[in-house]
């Protein structure tokens, strides 16, 4: 280690960012370590020095540094609820959703809620602002602030953020709020499919709105073949109560679909119907390659046979 390093890293320990500032401008290691062993960045983290991290960070210092448990230095940021010096290190280049040794991320790892809450009130970058309302929404228990931030953010300019708005304005073991299904409603008629989709998907599920409007947002993106959600759209279509005309003629249209899947979910459909149709479509399917099995929809048919077909 040099001279130039270890005042660095003294200047670190002392949250002396002039110093610091000067030591990283004539060339000092941005990745020494201290008398703790652990990279400088560790250091400036764990004491919260915002203005330390970012210049490290500018410099060079790696942003998925490990610090003393063997963790990514951001986990340090999560557990300290330090939001804009999480955002920092996110920015420079570190994965939130990298899979630790426990199975969690550092953004799914306990207490972490605050702190996500907080980072999203804040947050102007829309990918990162999606990433943040991803993860609170993720989160095995409801935040108390999660329906808010679902509301502003709902008519963000950015598809990816209203997207993930949508699966904040929800929770699975409560009814949805009026203003909750007002704003689902809107998004409705959003212009971005999977938004869409969404929103139709959560107020059929929770008997919101009205159901033939409803379905009608399910049915037009069925019929669009160039629509990214269209496989999920026929899943929901096929496995729906809605029994009218347009609903089959839709399942054996999709049976035109070059995608292999798409026509298996459309014959599902028709199973589900008793639709006599069932076994051409099928055999439709099967024009692309074998239908694999187990699948519930690959099953179907054998269900439809011994309901419409004699016994031997």
């Amino acid at each position: 280690m040099t001279d130039e390093d270890a005042r660095l890293a003294a200047a670190v320990r002392a949250g002396d960012f002039p110093e610091v500032h000067a030591l990283l401008w004539t060339g000092a290691d941005p990745e020494t370590v201290g008398e703790d062993g652990l990279p400088v960045l560790c250091t400036a983290v764990a004491a919260h020095d915002e203005e330390t991290v970012r210049a490290l960070l500018r410099a060079g210092s790696r942003p998925d540094t490990t610090g003393a448990q063997g963790l990514p230095v951001l986990c340090t940021a999560v557990a300290a609820f330090a939001h804009r010096i999480t955002e920092a290190i996110v920015e420079a280049g570190a994965d939130p959703d990298r899979v630790l040794p426990d199975g969690t991320t550092p953004l799914l790892r306990e207490e972490d809620r605050d702190l996500l809450a907080a980072w999203a009130e804040t947050e102007t970058d829309p990918e990162a602002l999606a990433e943040v309302l991803w993860a609170l929404a993720e989160n095995e228990e409801e935040h108390p602030r999660l329906e808010a931030l679902g509301l502003r953010y709902a008519d963000h300019p950015d598809p990816r953020v209203r997207r993930k708005a949508t699966d904040c304005l929800w929770w699975h073991d409560r009814p949805l709020t009026a203003g909750a299904t007002s704003a689902l409603r809107a998004l409705t008629q959003d212009p971005d499919d999977e938004v869409r989709f969404d929103a139709a998907r959560i107020l059929l599920g929770e008997e919101g709105g009205t159901p033939d409007e409803l379905r009608a947002v399910v049915r037009d993106l069925v019929r669009d073949p160039h629509s990214p959600v269209r496989g999920a759209a026929a899943e929901a279509l096929a496995e729906s109560d809605d029994r009218t005309a347009d609903a089959t003629a839709l399942l054996l249209a999709v049976l035109d679909s070059d995608d292999r899947i798409v026509r298996l979910i459309g014959a599902y459909g028709l199973a589900l119907r008793d639709d006599p149709y069932t076994p051409q479509a099928y055999a439709r399917v099967e024009e692309l390659g074998p239908i694999y099995r187990p699948d519930h929809r690959a099953n179907a048919f054998e269900d439809w046979r011994r309901r419409n077909e004699p016994p031997v």
